[in-house]
């Protein structure tokens, strides 16, 4: 996500009927790390997903 506000991220709880303040807090329930990435034009936050992979795929300790 990015936005031009050079504030950094707060996290909300937001009210059934909002239109926004979701964002950070699917990537913090999604994500192993978030973070945020401050730009001149504002800031991005960025988070890591990971896989399982499936047991019998070969390799079931591996994450990707």
């Amino acid at each position: 996500m990015e936005d031009r506000s050079p504030a950094p991220p707060q996290p909300r709880v937001a009210c059934p009927d909002d239109e926004r303040g979701r964002g950070l807090a699917l990537v913090r329930g999604l994500t192993e790390r978030w973070g945020t990435d401050f730009l001149p034009s504002g800031k991005q936050v960025w988070g890591l997903l990971t896989r399982e992979v499936p047991e019998g795929s070969g390799n079931a300790a591996r994450r990707s």
